[in-house]
């Protein structure tokens, strides 16, 4: 929160001018949460919604963290252990 978005495009890190909120974050994550119905904890999370793999880190410690990749739909989904 409160930081500029990381891009991961093609390999090549790049900061974004978007700046979410602690709020934000959260109204994020608990859309996601309710859409795939897979509840928010602490601890870790981590749905699939359509093309996208969510995978957080859910801490009033350290913060909300968390990771958005574009699923490739030539290669199946990553198992979750």
């Amino acid at each position: 929160a409160g930081k500029p978005l990381l891009v991961n495009k093609s390999g090549i890190m790049q900061t974004s001018t978007i700046i979410l909120t602690k709020e934000e974050i959260s109204s994020i994550l608990e859309e996601i949460s309710e859409k795939t119905r897979i509840p928010l904890i602490q601890g870790l999370f981590k749905a699939i919604l359509g093309n996208l793999i969510i995978t957080a880190v859910i801490s009033d410690f350290v913060g909300t963290r968390f990771i958005m990749q574009k699923r490739n739909p030539l290669h199946p989904a990553p198992s979750t252990l």
